[in-house]
């Protein structure tokens, strides 16, 4: 749904030189995931560690993300040279996503 809504928009505000484009993100190790992880241990026993590295198998880079790095595509994203990129969906979640769409 939410891709047929990046579409349309692009399409129809593209005209007017307004580009839609939306960030996917993954896990990215933020204060979020800090409390996450203390719940998930308080639950399951287990340590930091273990938790970050079940979370962290899932994805191909074998890491979360950096807030920084989600800053850097927003940037680019928002930047002259991204000018030509309209109603993109893109996935920045170090390989986590393994589906086309």
């Amino acid at each position: 749904m939410a891709f047929g809504l990046i579409k349309t928009f692009s399409q129809d505000l593209g005209p007017e030189a307004s580009r839609v484009n939306s960030i996917l993100p993954g896990y990215t190790y933020t204060d979020r995931i800090e409390e996450l992880l203390a719940a998930r241990m308080t639950k399951t026993d287990e340590t930091k560690e273990a938790a970050i590295a079940s979370i962290t198998s899932s994805i191909s880079l074998g890491r979360m993300g950096m807030p920084e790095e989600f800053a850097h595509m927003a940037v680019f994203l928002c930047s002259p040279a991204a000018s030509f990129i309209n109603g993109v969906m893109l996935q920045v979640d170090g390989g986590l996503c393994q589906s086309m769409y």
